[in-house]
């Protein structure tokens, strides 16, 4: 065995590692070399069980891979399915939504026009409010001239200003 050791100080570590390694390398002691050889019988057979494991994991391998592969065909195929009814589930869904929003432009429609009439209405009831209320002034002007009259009557003689009115209406 060779070691190599470097005389620089910054080597020296590494260098006592490979001096104790050749040390303990020393000490081992060696019997007399021999050939080895088993019987190629034995590794006949060895190598034949090898193979016959082999094909049986191959084997194996195959089938599993063959359950996974139908398994993932049933997982898509009822993947596809549950997509198709979520689908239409969703179809659904936007024919009723827009039925509602039909619906409410419906609505909406009939509340504008309520809203007008309510406007109108109310507009009208002011208007005839307006025109009540000029009315009744018009009434209690002549109720007044007719307590007014009333009174000049009681007060001159009722004979006297009967003629007088008479006769300037006529």
């Amino acid at each position: 065995m060779f070691v190599h050791v470097s005389p620089n100080i910054e080597s020296f570590g590494e260098s006592m590692s490979s001096l104790q390694f050749a040390q303990r390398v020393s000490s081992v002691a060696l019997g007399e070399a021999r050939q080895n050889l088993d019987s190629s019988k034995d590794l006949h057979d060895s190598i034949a069980k090898l193979k016959d494991d082999i094909k049986s994991k191959d084997a194996t391998i195959m089938s599993l891979r063959a359950g996974e592969r139908k398994q993932q065909k049933e997982a898509e195929a009822g993947n596809s399915a549950h997509m198709h009814q979520m689908k239409e589930e969703l179809k659904k869904m936007a024919r009723e939504l827009e039925k509602s929003r039909v619906e409410s432009a419906k609505y909406q429609t009939k509340v504008h026009t309520l809203e007008k009439r309510v406007a109108l209405s109310s507009r009208q009831v002011h208007f005839t409010f307006v025109a009540f209320t000029g009315l009744l002034i018009e009434v209690l002007m002549c109720l007044a001239i007719l307590t007014l009259c009333h009174r000049v009557l009681r007060e001159a003689g009722a004979g006297q200003k009967i003629r007088y009115l008479t006769a300037q209406t006529l």
